[in-house]
């Protein structure tokens, strides 16, 4: 293993700001552990200033970098400098300094495209060196007290749904993840795109994450026959959690299902103290339900290059 690889499997042990879709156990898992790397940032000594993960493979037969599977955020991270006085020009120029030099230590390749996470706003070193940003959205829920808060951000309407779909559907935590992926390749079929993701790697990922406590899958029952009909992915890393994956049964009787899914999946990790981070979409349809459940619209950056 390469020594800066290793410098920052040691560093994540030890940091905890680092988000989950950077972090070594979820890089192993949907990269595999030969297939990624990451390029280190250091104020001349020992300190990390900055690092930037990447997935490295390869389309028309030539190196890429681009997101891995199941991950929805890269790009670069950073560890300001630890000063209660730190002033916005500091701040912008360690900012230009670190990203730079992370630019610098990236391989070659014909094509490099990353989500940013929403924390990073400043993309200038990336335009400075030729590349193009498109703003995206996502909506992110802050953490509530109790459950009538929670409700209370919610349209009349998405109320009344998650309600209905309560009288006809009961949700719980299970670990049956075949079926997760059968609803998940249904919905897929159903929008006439492909599977983000195959069986084997959402395997690895659920497992690397389960041992720690970092995710959870709900399904959605009938109460008539108990017969499952939706199931869905969460991420947590005790600070977010997010919407990995999900799916449902395709059919008439399946109602308002999906509003009282993700009513489900958010409603505990917002009373645990964690905010939830939608991870999308900008698709209409998607994008209408996800903003009924009044969250923060939040932009981020889709950055890219051809070289």
């Amino acid at each position: 293993m390469p020594d800066h690889k290793a410098h920052y499997r040691e560093l994540c042990k030890s940091n905890e700001s680092v988000p989950l879709h950077l972090r070594p156990r979820w890089l192993d898992a949907v990269c595999g552990k030969d297939d990624w790397d990451v390029a280190l940032a250091t104020d001349g000594g020992k300190r990390v200033t900055g690092v930037m993960p990447y997935f490295q493979t390869r389309r028309w037969g030539m190196p890429v970098i681009q997101l891995p599977p199941l991950t929805s955020y890269g790009g670069p991270w950073l560890f300001y400098p630890q000063k209660a006085d730190l002033k916005l020009h500091s701040r912008y120029s360690f900012e230009n300094k670190t990203m730079t030099e992370l630019l610098r230590k990236l391989p070659q390749t014909v094509f490099f495209q990353q989500n940013f996470r929403p924390e990073i706003q400043n993309w200038l070193p990336f335009r400075w060196a030729g590349f193009r940003q498109s703003t995206r959205y996502t909506y992110v829920l802050d953490p509530v007290k109790e459950v009538g808060e929670f409700s209370r951000s919610l349209t009349s309407g998405t109320r009344k749904k998650i309600k209905q779909a309560g009288e006809q559907f009961s949700v719980a935590g299970e670990r049956d993840l075949g079926l997760l992926y059968d609803f998940y390749q249904l919905t897929c079929q159903r929008r006439g795109i492909r599977p983000g993701a195959d069986f084997t790697v959402l395997t690895r990922l659920y497992q690397a994450l389960d041992l720690r406590g970092q995710c959870e899958l709900l399904v959605a029952r009938r109460r008539s026959d108990n017969q499952p009909m939706a199931a869905q992915l969460i991420t947590n890393d005790g600070r977010q959690a997010s919407l990995l994956l999900g799916g449902q049964a395709i059919g008439r009787d399946t109602g308002h299902l999906n509003y009282l899914m993700l009513y489900e999946s958010v409603r505990q990790a917002l009373l645990h103290g964690q905010s939830v981070d939608f991870e999308g979409s900008m698709d209409p349809g998607v994008e209408q339900v996800f903003r009924s459940f009044g969250g923060r619209m939040v932009p981020y950056f889709q950055v890219w290059k051809i070289f």
